[in-house]
């Protein structure tokens, strides 16, 4: 591809929409998709005016050329499919409690500073949520802390799988956990992906469901308990096999 497509930085862009100004100021995630000609961003925005921030999930769409579709109108139709899906789970994860609030959203055309002019960018405002990215701070976190977030994974999985989506792909960076309050959020939505719920092989979240454990933050009890080492042998012990080692070797002779 061209330098400027992997080079390419949203920090700086300028959103408008309503009556607010968003600057762009942090690239927290960077994802390219090939299957739809994309790149996905999270990103940081500020209201020039008032300051206050806001999370904005956005994707821009790349030069077809560099992709191998057969039809890339069909794609695009895909892609916009696809984005509508997105803002929906965003809107039912908000309204759940589950994920930062819905803001806006909305597509438009690429402009000049961006890597294929024309193109379609669509993006997805949401606000900040409290809390902590869950990569980051996994190995702080107590097993009361863990047996909780994998508690209210399980349910916020299931939601989605209620409404007819899941995510193929589980990264703890998706999430965020707010100690004080031991409250957990979706925030990242990059990965969604479909399934019917009605189907007889769609199955429940529950805690230990593989989606669940996919997120692979867990610790004992969820993996093999460790061994317990074994205590010194008393004098009595060390005697006895002392006395079996000998028979042994003797045998063998």
């Amino acid at each position: 591809m061209d330098e400027e497509i992997w080079d390419f930085d949203c920090t700086g862009s300028v959103m408008r929409f309503d009556d607010k100004e968003l600057k762009l100021n942090e690239q927290l995630t960077e994802v390219l998709d090939d299957r739809m000609g994309q790149r996905h961003v999270l990103a940081f925005a500020d209201d020039i005016k008032t300051e206050e921030r806001y999370l904005v999930k956005i994707r821009y769409e790349l030069n077809p050329k560099y992709f191998d579709f057969e039809d890339p109108e069909e794609e695009r139709e895909i892609a916009i499919d696809h984005f509508s899906c997105e803002v929906d789970a965003a809107q039912r994860l908000s309204d759940a409690g589950y994920g930062p609030k819905y803001v806006a959203h909305w597509g438009q055309f690429q402009g000049s500073g961006w890597p294929f002019y024309g193109g379609a960018v669509f993006f997805l405002v949401m606000g900040t949520v409290p809390g902590e990215d869950v990569n980051e701070i996994r190995d702080e976190l107590s097993d009361r802390q863990l047996d909780s977030i994998r508690s209210q994974l399980a349910r916020i999985l299931e939601l989605m799988r209620t409404n007819g989506y899941k995510l193929y792909e589980q990264h703890p960076s998706f999430l965020r956990y707010d100690k004080v309050a031991d409250k957990l959020y979706l925030v990242d939505l990059t990965f969604i992906g479909f399934t019917d719920p009605n189907s007889e092989t769609s199955i429940p979240v529950t805690e230990d469901n593989v989606y669940v454990e996919a997120f692979n933050i867990w610790r004992y009890p969820y993996e093999e308990p460790p061994q317990a080492p074994r205590p010194p042998l008393s004098g009595d012990e060390i005697a006895l096999f002392s006395t079996f080692s000998v028979s042994v070797h003797d045998y063998t002779r």
